[in-house]
């Protein structure tokens, strides 16, 4: 847990171990989102912690597939932000803005096992029309299987 907010979650040395794989789908590094006039940091937007030295998180979009290994609470949202990646739409670890009026997080596609068969089942979304419509307007396109 974070220590002065009761709902977010911080990485610690001391937290339980949590992995999320990143594949980059689209890209548009030259989108200022600062531009936008209704941008804002999250409210630990400048905690977000990131490698040292990285570049302004106010510049430059993508459109990521994360695919996490573990369950924790705000995993995706959190290791994003930790890196220096935080979702747009994110409210506590990211940056708001007139591109999209929710977090920026879409379930493609969730794969379990049933609890009773063991059997294999696997669910597939397509994206919201406000989701396709903020990718246009940062300029970042799906690929073909969306």
């Amino acid at each position: 847990r974070h220590p002065q907010h009761d709902t977010a979650r911080c990485i610690a040395p001391t937290g339980k171990p949590a992995i999320t794989d990143v594949q980059v789908v689209s890209a548009n590094p030259d989108f200022d989102l600062q531009a936008s006039p209704m941008f804002a940091e999250g409210e630990l937007f400048q905690q977000r912690g990131g490698a040292e030295g990285d570049q302004d998180s106010s510049r430059g979009v993508a459109l990521v597939r994360c695919f996490p290994r573990s369950g924790r609470t705000h995993q995706i949202r959190l290791h994003m932000a930790h890196v220096g990646h935080p979702l747009i739409g994110d409210e506590l670890y990211g940056v708001t803005g007139d591109w999209i009026g929710r977090q920026a997080l879409h379930a493609r596609a969730l794969q379990l096992a049933h609890p009773l068969s063991g059997e294999r089942m696997r669910f597939v979304a397509p994206l919201h029309d406000d989701f396709k419509e903020a990718l246009n307007m940062l300029g970042l396109s799906l690929s073909g299987d969306e």
